[in-house]
């Protein structure tokens, strides 16, 4: 639960809504200070604290046991989430040939609305079949997650009321997290269950990690697209990570890891670490079906800001408008957010590309999307007063475009075909492209933790552009706002 969040239908003073949730997060905190760890967590944080090797050990069979327990159950569903997947698909295809006829005769008509509501009962399913897969799937996310809440749980309230018997040591908890993030693993930042980041969680992990690296110097690196473009695929082919990457919605929520550059690249860097930002794919199709703009909204600007440079992945050679939409809601956000005060680099990448050689093509889709962004940030600047300062969608995000790298190929050329050598080439130089962007950007973990915490803050207080799904939409809402409101007036009188 957030306290910065306020339902849209809820007709009570924001006083009201504040105190009702402070005693619904407290009865929840008194429920999770009651419950007694299980003994899985117990073991699980015993073996944790181990040497780096049996950790090591302890975390890869752990990972194998976690994906074999959960196969019987997740097999079938994710044929049967195939066979939904490839009959919408063919439902879509008929209704798209219905439609582009001019004229249609009654029988047409009728089964152009059968299958727009066939195709509402494929999407319904589908998203039943996901909320099985994500609770039926269990790994080390879960378990970190359990201590976080544990942690917040014990910092929140007194033991005094409760009993220590229930307790963990608090400073146990983020130091077995810090462990893990410090050898590569993970670490859950944005829980994509409920869209919400556990600062005291966060902060804590942080604060061992920065004891223990001292005046380390970090730079963080995002990578932001639709679902199932590439964006793990990309971060662990380009720093050798190893971010979940399967077919469908991997990650949920948004993840970092700690990556430390070698001796001979940190002149070339100017930092110690990488802290690499793998985010959830955006427009998921059981979001999609609710109408959810909020949590793709709120995700997508929490990353772009966080970043020193963003990745904007994108699969294929055109754009498509779910992503220019939620890339335009994050810049509308960031001009409201006055008192986040960032420099951040985007640069958009394009996978999947088979002919790169076609760069005219490649490039008239480019540069008809950001005409495209440019006119929605100018008209979300002039709402806001700022159009002196934002004109472009570059004046927000500092977009840079390199065409040698820009068009990415395929890795995979075929299922029984070796990986493709001009992917590998291609992900080779956009890194090094990017290792130079992060010298101007380093900082210390502890500023990294500020402003970690100035995002989210700023993301929770936003509370109207999110809600909606371009600048053009929250921008008609707000004339039609001005004109109800002069009406009422004009009726009053």
């Amino acid at each position: 639960m957030e306290q910065g969040y306020r339902p849209n239908r809820e007709f009570r003073t924001i006083e009201h809504y504040h105190d009702d949730l402070k005693d619904k997060m407290s009865t929840l905190r008194e429920e999770q200070l009651r419950t007694k760890p299980g003994k899985d967590i117990l073991q699980f944080i015993e073996a944790v604290r181990g040497t780096p090797e049996s950790r090591q050990y302890f975390i890869s069979w752990f990972n194998f046991y976690m994906n074999d327990l959960s196969q019987e159950t997740l097999g079938p569903l994710r044929k049967e989430l195939r066979r939904i997947q490839d009959e919408a698909r063919e439902t879509n295809a008929e209704r798209s040939k219905l439609n582009d006829k001019s004229e249609k005769s009654e029988d047409e008509e009728k089964k152009l609305n059968a299958l727009t509501n066939r195709d509402h009962d494929l999407l319904v399913q589908a998203q039943e079949i996901t909320k099985k897969l994500d609770s039926g799937s269990l790994g080390l996310e879960h378990f970190l997650r359990e201590l976080g809440q544990r942690f917040e749980a014990q910092k929140t309230l007194s033991c005094k009321r409760y009993g220590c018997g229930h307790f963990i040591k608090p400073d146990l908890l983020p130091e077995v997290a810090a462990n893990l993030l410090m050898n590569g693993y993970p670490l859950e930042i944005l829980d994509g269950d409920v869209g919400r980041v556990p600062i005291k969680w966060v902060q804590a992990v942080f604060k061992v990690v920065a004891s223990r690296l001292k005046n380390a110097l970090v730079c963080a690196i995002a990578v932001l697209g639709i679902q199932s473009s590439g964006k793990s695929t990309l971060l662990n082919s380009m720093f050798g990570v190893r971010f979940a990457v399967s077919a469908g919605r991997c990650t949920r929520g948004v993840f970092i890891q700690l990556l430390k550059v070698h001796e001979d690249l940190r002149d070339e860097t100017n930092c110690d670490y990488i802290i690499i930002i793998d985010t959830e794919g955006l427009k998921a199709p059981e979001r999609s079906l609710r109408d959810d703009f909020r949590h793709d909204n709120e995700l997508a600007t929490f990353a772009l800001c966080l970043a020193d440079v963003t990745i904007i992945n994108i699969a294929g050679q055109t754009v498509g408008k779910d992503m220019t939409d939620v890339l335009q809601i994050a810049a509308h956000a960031f001009i409201r957010m006055k008192e986040v005060h960032i420099k951040s680099i985007c640069r958009i990448i394009q996978q999947f590309v088979a002919d790169l050689s076609a760069e005219d093509k490649n490039e008239a889709c480019t540069q008809s999307i950001l005409n495209n962004l440019d006119e929605a940030i100018a008209a979300a600047a002039k709402e806001e007063g700022y159009e002196n300062l934002y004109t472009r969608f570059s004046d927000v995000f500092n977009l840079k475009r390199n065409d040698e790298v820009q068009y990415i190929p395929s890795l995979w050329q075929g299922s029984m075909a070796p990986p493709n050598h001009r992917y590998s080439e291609k992900i080779l130089k956009l890194k090094q492209i990017i290792v130079r962007d992060l010298k101007l950007s380093t900082r210390s973990i502890e500023q990294f933790m500020k402003r970690t915490t100035d995002v989210w803050n700023a993301v929770k207080e936003e509370n109207f552009i999110f809600s909606f799904q371009n600048c053009v939409v929250a921008l008609r809402y707000k004339t039609f706002q001005h004109a109800y409101g002069k009406w009422v007036g004009e009726m009053k009188r």
